[in-house]
């Protein structure tokens, strides 16, 4: 019987079939960076009628132009064709680890269980760090795993890396004086504190982390700004310049490199914002900072041992739960929120009266990625439906996920709960202003176990209240967090599924009490600690910084009033 390398070695060198697939291949490649669809479409048509050179023999052309066929409707965001052709491939060849990971992202919100297999079979095939964050955020957004299920295998995922990276580059120590005197010398110097981000510019992260860059006092602290980001800059990246002491941009070193410029900075304390979104914190396997923290960029553990703490408060990460993180908590006692959307004069669309009021029945709605509706979440959900028999659920999101196979998807998951598809409704419509999509409902719904944080502060924005039922993780307690905040989490965080479903059936039997939320929350919101007091923010995370520094100076840190 052939190997797969056997089978695959037969090709076509028919001149008209090669010039046919070189003429598409021109087409995409110019085309899929502009998403032009005209032309993507063009090309789609070319390798099809390429077919037609081919017979059964001549696997690899045959799984080639099932790939570009693919990789043409994912430039198109056509993710359902996308898939189709792409999983095409893999009755021809298993060994492609590109092919995996493309499937992955796909699967990303269509299938997590699959998307999670696919990106197994790609790192078997290929462990290459690049890929790495998907996988990472498939895991802490499934339901296969308990927090300490979630930690296991984080560190499982990340146990290869630190010998592979330090293998090539400077692991550096760092030496503290054994005399008592000298470390509280070192008690007392002033703080280089270093910040990595690849995204200083309009992004919504900055909404959560410019309330902190901009109260800092740099007077007291020496702040550095390590950019990594790998587009333009903007108004928002010339607004985040001016909020240190230094803005270094990093964005074309390697790791190692990277991991050198921040060591030679001499920086105490450094803090990775973005998590696995462009993986630059493996930077910090080299330890180039004593001390080290992630921060709001990736809403759980790393697995990575090198990095030293997890800033957050004690709701997101209680005490007794503190041993479920590789890091060790460092708490913010202000609470780890604030927001201030990046564009200063951001003009809110005006609130709208409740559907319920036109409908006669309340429309729950969700906002959130469709990657975070699991099983768990239908299952929450249709526990409410069930309770409220009038209600329907919208799910609404403009973009690649909501797909028409995704919402047959859907329909049948529902349906299994007992969930009819009358009871539902899809929005795929762009509105001018995104923030209009939330007037759409009357009470928000919280994913499980991966919830809302952004999506939840901009529907409060709107008068649009979010339901929750906070789990055990980090990244399920945001929304809770927030109505803790605002003062309504009673009405608006349940403890269980029977809770939820009863909170959600007082709101559609209450017209009046939606009604006040709607008209209220957007004040509740400007005058809540979430928008106010950002000195005193600064002051605290400061102050959890100078709790770290004592502790890795070993002095005990005796101003401790923040």
């Amino acid at each position: 019987m052939a190997t797969e390398e056997e089978r695959l070695r037969k090709r076509n060198e028919d001149p008209d079939f090669l010039s046919l697939v070189r003429a598409a291949d021109e087409m995409y490649m110019r085309n899929a960076n502009k998403a032009n669809h005209v032309s993507l479409k063009r090309a789609v048509e070319l390798y099809r009628s390429a077919f037609s050179y081919l017979d059964d023999s001549f696997e690899f052309d045959n799984c080639e132009l099932y790939r570009k066929i693919g990789d043409c409707y994912y430039a198109m965001d056509d993710m359902d064709k996308a898939r189709v052709n792409l999983e095409k491939t893999l009755e021809y060849s298993t060994t492609n680890p590109s092919i995996y990971m493309r499937l992955a992202s796909i699967y990303y919100s269509f299938d997590q269980d699959k998307g999670i297999e696919y990106n197994d079979r790609a790192f078997q095939l290929d462990n290459n760090f690049s890929n790495y964050g998907g996988r990472n955020f498939l895991t802490i957004k499934t339901d296969a795993y308990t927090q300490l299920g979630i930690k296991n295998k984080l560190e499982e995922y990340a146990s290869d890396w630190p010998m592979k990276f330090q293998a090539n580059g400077t692991v550096y120590t760092y030496e503290k004086p054994a005399d008592a005197e000298e470390r509280k010398a070192m008690l007392h110097k002033k703080l280089r504190i270093g910040y990595i981000s690849s995204d200083f510019y309009n992004h919504t992260m900055m909404s959560f982390i410019l309330p902190l860059l901009e109260h800092h006092d740099t007077k007291k602290y020496d702040i550095i700004l390590y950019s990594t980001v790998d587009r333009q800059y903007d108004d928002t990246t010339t607004r985040i310049m001016a909020c240190g002491n230094r803005f270094v941009d990093c964005s074309k070193l390697n790791n190692f490199d990277f991991a050198k410029r921040i060591h030679d900075d001499k920086v105490d304390i450094l803090i990775d914002l973005g998590g696995f979104t462009h993986n630059r914190s493996f930077a910090m396997l080299f330890k180039p900072a004593p001390i080290q923290a992630q921060y709001m960029g990736f809403l759980n553990t790393y697995g990575f041992k090198e990095i030293d703490y997890i800033m957050c408060d004690e709701f997101t990460i209680p005490k007794n739960k503190a041993d479920l993180y590789t890091e060790k908590p460092m708490y913010i006692k202000a609470g780890m929120d604030r927001f201030n959307f990046t564009r200063k004069n951001i003009d809110l669309p005006e609130i709208t009266p409740l559907p319920m009021e036109k409908n006669g029945y309340i429309t729950f709605g969700c906002f959130n990625d469709i990657s975070k509706i699991t099983t768990s979440t239908i299952r929450l959900w249709s526990k409410l439906l069930l309770a409220v028999p009038t209600a329907k659920l919208l799910i609404y999101r403009y973009g690649p996920q909501l797909t028409d196979d995704k919402i047959a998807q859907l329909k049948e998951r529902f349906r299994k709960f007992g969930i009819l598809e009358t009871r539902l409704e899809f929005s795929r419509e762009v509105p001018d202003m995104h923030f209009k999509a939330y007037l759409k409902a009357d009470v928000g719904l919280d994913p499980t176990p991966f919830g809302g944080l952004s999506i939840t502060i901009e529907a409060l924005h709107m008068g649009l209240p979010t339901l929750t039922m906070p789990a055990e993780g980090m990244q399920s307690r945001g929304t809770a967090r927030i109505n803790r905040m605002l003062g309504i989490d009673g009405a608006f965080t349940a403890s269980d599924e029977e809770s939820f479903a009863q909170k959600g059936k007082t709101l559609a039997n209450d017209i009046e009490l939606v009604r006040f939320y709607r008209e209220s929350l957007r004040e509740t919101v400007e005058k809540s600690a979430l928008k106010n007091d950002l000195d005193g923010f600064a002051r605290s995370v400061e102050a959890a910084y100078e709790r770290a520094w004592a502790d890795y100076v070993d002095v005990k840190f005796k101003n401790d009033n923040h």
